[in-house]
């Protein structure tokens, strides 16, 4: 059975500050680092659900592990779906 992640009370750091990380798919990206409130404990930001998770000596680690799992990877593939649009017909009636 899947562990409830923790829910975090956080705000961006003071002074701003930001990590790199290289992703799966060779992608770097920059997250910002927020802090607990009431504690040091330093955390980034899920892109892709939103979950705070703890930043441990500035290791991608936990965010790659997190990513490749659970309601991530449901959101991944709900977006991946193409999505019902207009139809425009290709062909046209011929002309007499």
């Amino acid at each position: 059975m899947a562990r409830t992640p923790k829910i975090y009370n956080a705000t961006l750091k003071e002074p701003a500050e930001s990590v790199e990380f290289h992703l799966e798919t060779g992608e770097l990206k920059q997250y910002d680092v927020y802090q607990e409130v009431g504690t040091a404990k330093h955390l980034v930001r899920c892109d892709i659900c939103g979950l705070f998770l703890p930043l441990k000596g500035r290791s991608a680690i936990l965010l790659q592990q997190h990513r490749g799992k659970g309601e991530c990877q449901k959101i991944v593939k709900r977006n991946s779906k193409p999505k019902p649009g207009l139809f425009i017909p290709t062909t046209f009636p011929p002309e007499n």
